[in-house]
């Protein structure tokens, strides 16, 4: 039974809490009557000071105890409710007249609350299920960015790059994120492409996030941590919400180095071929000048002068002729379509012979020998004109490369042996293999060897290749860079093969060689043959 207000005071035990949703019957079955004790002993004077038992509810016993040792009981026990918990810590010792009020209040709370926990449960799971659909979405958006080609680099609105796709880091060879705005040319070595620092204000992604610019294929150079450079192009714009407010700004940027590199041996390429077309034409303009001034001033020219001047304007014809050849064959390649070839009966020594004899007369810094091998046949069916054309380029070469003079040789020679090995021997004597035919036949073996700037080893697989030229050359000795690609072509059209070995600094030494006859390869339809 409860304890009267009259009654003294004995030793009782703590008092327990009246747990959330239990009600008071449940709790004095729970803990007898006997814990209301304690709480009598305080409750008197809360009742009568005006705190009623609808206060008392929900108040830690602490904070009752607490409130007694001063007079602003009403006050401190207001502060110390806790609206979250619903405890009934405290009941006073009248209570037992109370008990339906309190057990209506306790109810009253209890089911405000489980509406408000249901509430907040419905709440709690529409956010998570909506955290869950947006991680889904953002996850897979990132999946579907990291398999597109092109790198991709977004910016939240305050600049900060908060995500790069596995091109961009590729591309880069940094992830990146987190980079600032003001940062960025530092954090991903970004340069112009003349090699200097690229100004944050010039930035197509920095011009996107500052000033809300679309920026389209601007190009820069790259950096990598490796040690490698790439060119890259990109284009930058803001991305906005439907709301109007500014969500960020995305770069797409992609590798277009091979492109680039194109791009500038084509004009360096266009540059020679203008150059190396002016020669000749130089000529033959200077050649028909000085003709005109004599008829002008009314001089009878003679026949050997005559007959010189010819000469002089037929030579700068057929080395334009040859140039323009070249350029076609090489442009006819690259379409797929092969030569065709007009072959004939042609002898290699005799154009050697005449290759050099012409080059002889061009320099005084040269001593440029011929060596054609005594008793051996060097005559085969072959198209003169291109065969001539890779005399003409591979001494034209060694000329070219050796801009300090010396001495430059060219042997024409006859052998046999196993047929079908080509390709560009290094220093090492590397070699590729071409076609599948090994059977013994004759061949003519041409030589051309030079004492000049050679080829660097790291360029020598390459230097067969269309508008590729040796590094220690390029951009200080004039050359279109097709030259070897076409000796090449012609080489191989004609069923032959040509290798080179160099050692850079000591010079370099050409070896083409020819098949002699004809061959089931041209009477089935490699070129046409004449008489």
């Amino acid at each position: 039974m409860p304890v009267g207000p009259g009654e003294s005071t004995r030793a009782a035990p703590e008092a327990t809490p009246l747990l959330y949703g239990e009600t008071l019957g449940e709790y004095l079955r729970t803990h007898s009557e006997t814990a209301l004790y304690r709480a009598s002993l305080l409750s008197r004077g809360f009742i009568e000071q005006g705190l009623g038992p609808e206060e008392i509810v929900g108040v830690h016993f602490e904070a009752l105890q607490t409130a007694t040792a001063g007079l602003r009981f009403r006050e401190q026990a207001r502060a110390a409710g806790d609206a979250h918990q619903f405890l009934l810590e405290v009941m006073i010792a009248y209570g037992v007249q109370y008990r339906e009020y309190l057990e209506l209040r306790l109810g009253e709370r209890t089911r405000v609350a489980e509406l408000a926990a249901a509430r907040d449960r419905a709440r709690a799971e529409e956010v998570e299920t909506e955290r869950r659909r947006l991680d889904l979405v953002a996850a897979e958006r990132a999946a579907v960015l990291g398999q597109v080609a092109d790198g991709v680099v977004i910016a939240g609105a305050d600049g900060r790059v908060a995500y790069v796709n596995e091109a961009a880091r590729r591309l880069h060879g940094v992830a990146g994120l987190g980079v600032p705005v003001e940062d960025y040319s530092d954090a991903f070595h970004l340069f112009t492409l003349d090699g200097r620092p690229f100004p944050i204000e010039e930035l197509p992604l920095a011009r996107a996030v500052r000033a809300g610019e679309t920026v389209k294929a601007e190009r820069w150079l790259i950096r990598r941590p490796d040690g490698s450079e790439v060119v890259a192009e990109g284009s930058a714009a803001p991305v906005d919400l439907p709301d109007g407010s500014r969500f960020g700004s995305v770069l797409v940027l992609r590798d277009v180095t091979a492109q680039f590199e194109l791009e500038r041996e084509k004009d360096q390429f266009l540059g020679s071929v203008s150059h190396d077309l002016k020669n000749p034409l130089t000529s033959i303009k200077a050649t028909a000048q000085l003709l005109g001034r004599h008829i002008d001033r009314g001089r009878e020219l003679g026949e050997a002068q005559v007959r010189g001047s010819v000469r002089t304007i037929e030579r700068a014809a057929d080395e334009m002729t040859e140039q323009l050849d070249e350029v076609l064959d090489v442009a006819r390649a690259r379409m797929g379509r092969p030569l065709d070839l007009v072959r004939r009966r042609t002898d290699l020594g005799a154009l050697a012979r005449a290759a050099v004899a012409t080059h002889q007369a061009a320099t005084d810094q040269h001593r440029i020998t011929v060596d054609v091998e005594d008793g051996a046949d060097q005559v085969g069916q072959w198209d003169a004109g291109r065969v001539r054309r890779v005399v003409n380029n591979l001494l034209s070469n060694a000329v070219r490369y050796s801009p300090e003079g010396g001495a430059i040789s060219i042997s024409v020679g006859r052998e046999a042996g196993n047929r079908g090995t080509a390709g560009t021997g290094g220093t090492g004597g590397e070699q590729s293999e071409v076609g599948d035919e090994t059977h013994q036949e004759a061949r003519v073996v041409l030589r051309v060897r030079d004492e000049g700037l050679g080829i660097p080893a790291e360029d020598l697989p390459h230097v067969f290749e269309r508008f590729r030229r040796g590094s220690n050359v390029s951009g200080h000795i004039g050359g279109t860079g097709i030259g070897l690609a076409d000796v090449r072509l012609v080489v191989e059209e004609h069923g032959g093969t040509i290798t080179v070995a160099s050692v850079e600094g000591q010079g370099s030494e050409f070896v083409v060689t020819l098949p002699l006859d004809l061959g089931e390869r041209a009477k089935s339809g490699g070129g046409n043959v004449e008489p």
